[in-house]
């Protein structure tokens, strides 16, 4: 009996997981840019994971350039000034 009240825990907090992610798919596709993705992103990485001290980063590998996505350092500006990425491997 035990096992089994486990089992449904388990189970409800997937669907619970899966109907998250689908709702979150939905509104991310309504963003009209990427910044908006990386800040809604850097929400759910701060309020549901905890997450505190971390950068997201949009990588143009064809260009071998990144730049922070998330958060913005000073301002849309500075977040837009490629900086080159290499290889360390």
């Amino acid at each position: 009996m035990r096992s089994a009240t486990l089992l449904r825990r388990e189970f409800n907090q997937l669907i619970d997981s899966v109907y998250g992610m689908t709702v979150y798919k939905k509104v991310i596709e309504e963003d009209s840019t990427l910044d908006e993705v990386y800040h809604r992103l850097g929400e759910v990485f701060s309020a549901e994971l905890g997450l505190r001290d971390y950068m997201i980063y949009e990588v143009d590998t064809g260009k071998k350039e990144m730049r922070v996505g998330y958060p913005l350092l000073a301002g849309p500006l500075l977040a837009r000034t490629p900086c080159i990425a290499t290889r360390i491997f």
